[in-house]
């Protein structure tokens, strides 16, 4: 190299007690431009993918080439120093021009439009790959134009953008020979990914860089007219091969540049959850609400065992609290095996939750079935981690605490065998446009992701969520499995395999749980005369729980139980959303510390629907105010859960209204489900008033519910 200083890509950095030097350019190209081929590679429907992966990642930093972003990132070298300037450094832009003009040259002159989708794919895919994927009109503009002066009215930014780049393309110019040889070097690395071409350098600074800008804007009208208004299903796949490549390439660039390498995964046997349940005794109980959950537990396995190997969508429909949890990792184990023969790296397993309260719950339960592998203690985090907002950051390999930025990025990508996550972050990521959440994209190909209480999505998105599952099990090899009591109607029973057995199993299984009887009363009533009816009906030796739709009614009602002077305050136990989640948390153990060991009096709980969803408690008695047919049914879930030797648990519906004499029924149920939800459960619950209903008429009460509500969703009535 006849030039005074080196082109590079990172400068030397200071990890904690390890120092890096600094990285070449044509280095960190090649090795990105490799390990995102190969992150697409391991996807079986997107292996065509694979080289426009490598062009991408060998791309991504061309512009790095410059003058001007060299000066930037090497700033003691007094060789640069005249070309320091902050309005040229800029290098995303003008590195996807050149990455979709290397797709182009590598698919020829002869393609079609449908396959130079993937130069447009490319392109937004480096374009964006510091920040936030956009809109094509903010980086193709609406029209084709001739010249970069046509956009100086219509998008002034573009234009802009345009004016930097043949700046930067004159630059470069300068260097014509340094490029051509290093790029050159780059693209022969690609060639065990189907990689014909060279750098071709030349021709694009001489002026290809601006024609492949046209034909890219022309390529995007074609692609809105005939991919999103003409053809949705095209449109979405073109969707999921955009965050497939994108995800490949920031994760892989991200890693690189942290000089972060990729651990060895770690094994995990298929029969750790049969081992766990029989090492306590689980499997040997005579109690039968213990020998109904061995026999769903038996029945999942045997299940997940014959399923078709091309199955990607599949329910588990049990009753709560019938160890669906447990069974449910132990069929994503024999899945994710099923799935390793066929493919060379065994698949994740995300386990998803609506909240974080029970993120926490069953991460602890997760964690219990862990502990017996041998390298658990210090390689937790390459086992398991659980991923919301408000998680702790921690990465151990073998047994050394990672820095708190490689940890962070550790935890963000989901590098670990299981998962333990939200609703949020799973569909910000099948879903998203942010750089952050769509890193991860690539981590969830050929994975087994559990959709628990999955009747808490809410059912004006039953159809996008439905068109979305169905995508990404089609497209990145995803397994799905949505685990609930009361299954909403996402999938037909054509589409989705039932792991509990068939329909009349099924049936003839929440038949045979006879836990709690509901009754159902739609007088109106108030809060002050709720608290008066609780008082003369109390017991101090049973447990009770209330849930309310709203926080400011249960703090209300906790207000006027306090005032009561019959109800000791060391029973009352408050629980919502509006305590913090390690409090919560705490509370929920001490709850369950006073129901199950005996010594303690029992309590009496004032929540809001935060208990509804998987939370583990246990008491004799739930009164809930009216709200969706399912969510009443998920808070009896928490009524006599474990089937004590006593008589029957209680659930009462009640009818709750702001002020006496108010015919509003499902008064604060609106304020939190909204009309058509309100609406569907009052008609349903008015021809069931005054009525007992025991727990096998649960079932098909939701059902009802359900059908009643999709079509009010459909019609618009």
């Amino acid at each position: 190299m006849n030039e005074e200083f080196e082109t590079i890509s990172h400068p030397p950095e200071q990890h904690g007690e390890n120092y890096f030097p600094k990285k070449l350019l044509c280095d960190h190209l090649k090795e990105v431009g490799l390990s995102a081929a190969q992150a697409v590679a391991s996807i079986p429907s997107n292996q065509s993918l694979a080289p426009f992966a490598f062009i991408a990642g060998a791309s991504h930093d061309f512009a790095k080439y410059t003058h001007f972003f060299q000066a930037y990132i090497q700033p003691e070298n007094v060789v640069l120093q005249r070309w320091r300037s902050d309005g040229y450094k800029e290098h995303a832009f003008l590195s996807s021009l050149y990455a979709a003009y290397q797709v182009l040259r590598l698919l020829g002159e002869e393609a079609d439009k449908e396959r130079q989708i993937s130069a447009l794919l490319v392109f937004l895919a480096v374009r964006h790959h510091h920040g936030n994927l956009a809109t094509l009109d903010d980086d193709l503009g609406i029209s084709v134009p001739d010249s970069i002066e046509e956009l100086n009215d219509e998008l002034p930014g573009l234009s802009r953008r345009l004016q930097i780049a043949k700046r930067q393309v004159e630059d470069l110019r300068e260097r014509e020979a340094v490029l051509g040889e290093e790029l050159d070097a780059v693209f022969v690395v690609g060639r065990p990914f189907g990689i014909t071409i060279d750098g071709g350098v030349q021709a694009f600074l001489a002026g290809e860089w601006f024609e492949v800008f046209k034909r890219l804007a022309s390529l995007k009208r074609w692609f809105v007219k005939q991919r999103i208004v003409g053809n949705l299903d095209e449109g979405a796949v073109s969707f999921s091969r955009l965050l497939s490549l994108f995800s490949a390439l920031i994760d892989c660039d991200k890693r690189n540049a942290a000089r972060l390498s990729e651990l060895e995964r770690p094994f995990l046997p298929v029969d750790m959850v049969d081992r766990y349940e029989e090492e306590r005794g689980f499997t040997a109980s005579e109690k039968e609400i213990d020998q109904l959950r061995n026999e769903l537990y038996q029945k999942i396995c045997k299940r997940a065992d014959l399923a078709p190997d091309d199955q990607g969508l599949f329910t588990l429909t049990a009753p709560t609290g019938s160890g669906k949890t447990l069974a449910a990792f132990s069929a994503a184990l024999r899945l994710r095996e099923k799935k390793a023969r066929k493919y060379r790296e065994p698949g994740r397993i995300i386990y998803c939750l609506p909240y974080t309260t029970i993120v926490d719950q069953n991460y602890s339960v997760m964690r219990e079935v862990f502990r017996q592998l041998s390298d658990f203690k210090g390689n937790e985090q390459r086992y398991l981690i659980k991923h919301h907002h408000l998680a702790e950051l921690a990465q151990k390999v073998n047994g050394e605490e990672l820095p708190v930025e490689q940890a962070l990025m550790l935890t963000e990508s989901w590098d670990s065998e299981m998962v333990v996550t939200t609703y949020v972050q799973l569909f910000d990521t099948l879903l998203g446009y942010r750089n952050a959440n769509l890193k991860k994209l690539n981590r969830l190909a050929n994975s087994i992701v559990l959709l628990d209480e999955v009747q808490s999505l809410p059912a004006e998105y039953w159809s996008l969520i439905h068109r979305t599952l169905q995508l990404f099990a089609n497209t990145l090899g995803i397994i799905f499995i949505l685990m609930t009591a009361t299954q909403p109607e996402l999938f037909s029973k054509e589409e989705a395999f039932e792991l509990a057995g068939e329909p009349d199993e099924v049936s003839k299984r929440f038949d045979s749980f006879q836990r709690i009887e509901m009754r159902v009363n739609m007088e109106p009533t108030t809060l002050e005369q709720l608290a008066t009816q609780f008082e003369e009906a109390y017991h101090p030796e049973l447990s009770y729980l209330f849930i309310f739709n709203t926080i400011r009614s249960s703090l209300d009602f906790m207000q006027l139980l306090y005032n009561h002077s019959s109800f000791q305050s060391d029973r009352l136990v408050y629980l919502s959303s509006n305590v913090v989640p390690a409090e919560r948390y705490r509370r929920v153990r001490k709850i369950s510390t006073m129901t199950r060991s005996g010594l303690s009096k029992p309590p009496i709980i004032v929540s809001t629907q935060v208990v509804e969803a998987g939370v583990d408690l246990d008491v004799d008695v739930v009164i809930r105010d009216i709200g969706p047919i399912d969510s009443i049914v998920q808070a009896a879930g928490r009524c006599n859960r474990n089937a004590g030797p006593s008589k029957r648990g209680q659930v009462y519906v009640v009818n709750l209204v702001p002020e006496e004499g108010s015919r509003v029924d499902g008064a604060y149920c609106k304020m939190v489900y909204g009309a058509v939800h309100r609406d569907t459960a009052v008609e349903l619950l008015r021809t069931y008033d005054q009525c007992t209903l025991p727990e096998s008429a649960l079932r098909e009460c939701v059902q009802a519910y359900f059908q009643a509500l999709s079509s009010r969703i459909a019609t618009g009535k």
